[in-house]
């Protein structure tokens, strides 16, 4: 039985296992691949779907982002020049470029690396500087220095998020003290409205073309209660969307949330009789 284990073992050097390598290297390649077009595409789908947001969020955004001009920078450089730090998780296209102030710092975030190329043909045509360009999620910034901008903002990104107290608790770090955190976050539906089984049956078709995106996500009551801010101030409203996209995107979460400020302690006073008992 010798030439049979002889066989076996030439069979196992010289075919099998090149094909098992072979076969692991293109699942490799053909994975690799698909997850690549299916970054580019959902790039691409939420370029054409920020235009549509966009032109049915004006007058709530307009309302909500002119408060980044009353914002003054807890960086000395900036605030000698009147300027301000902005980070934005999931800036994807640029859509809120337009509503920021001139020439104010932008710290770009998103999870979709092919979200870039959309954003710098934005950033061509506003007075916005882009700073940093960094692919991350919002629950770990670890490339952000602890309190290094003035204001954070998301709009659409929290309803993908699988931990809200660690993308909060990540918000908080990296805002300076007192400094503010801009949402604009669809919600689900009330109980008992038919729309809201309607966000219920299409939700997991939603997350897969809209990188985890959930149209059933609860943000009201996780934010108002967070510890890590010192306020809040939200209120929900209704877009004027079509009602086509009317029933998935609404209604929607519109806030901003203020970290605390620094306290100074005051220094302790001694009292004589300690500082008696201390010297004898």
């Amino acid at each position: 039985m010798a030439w049979i284990d002889s066989v076996l073992a030439s069979l196992l050097h010289n075919v099998f296992l090149p094909l098992i390598v072979l076969s692991v290297c293109l699942r490799y390649a053909l994975q690799r691949d698909y997850t690549a077009r299916r970054l580019k595409f959902q790039a691409w789908l939420s370029n054409y779907m920020s235009y549509r947001e966009t032109g049915a969020m004006l007058e709530a955004k307009e309302i909500l982002f002119g408060k980044l001009e009353s914002i003054v920078s807890r960086d000395w450089y900036l605030r000698n020049l009147g300027l301000i730090r902005i980070l934005e998780i999931g800036a994807g296209s640029g859509s809120n470029l337009a509503f920021y102030p001139r020439n104010c710092h932008l710290v770009a975030v998103d999870s979709n690396p092919f979200t870039a190329s959309y954003l710098r043909r934005k950033l061509a045509r506003v007075p916005v500087l882009l700073e940093m360009f960094l692919v991350q999620n919002g629950g770990s910034l670890n490339n952000v220095k602890s309190c290094y901008v003035d204001a954070v903002v998301t709009t659409h990104v929290l309803c993908g998020v699988k931990d809200l107290d660690a993308v909060l608790k990540e918000i908080a770090r990296v805002l300076a003290p007192g400094g503010k955190f801009f949402y604009v976050e669809h919600m689900r539906h009330d109980p008992g409205d038919w729309r809201r089984y309607v966000q219920m049956l299409v939700d997991p078709l939603w997350r897969r073309l809209f990188n985890g995106c959930s149209l059933t996500q609860e943000l009201h009551d996780g934010i108002q209660k967070s510890t890590h801010f010192a306020s809040v101030s939200q209120c929900k409203v209704y877009s004027a969307r079509s009602k086509f996209v009317g029933i998935f995107l609404n209604p929607v979460l519109v806030g901003i949330a203020t970290k605390r400020e620094f306290v100074r302690r005051r220094p302790m006073k001694l009292s004589n009789a300690f500082l008696t008992t201390r010297a004898m």
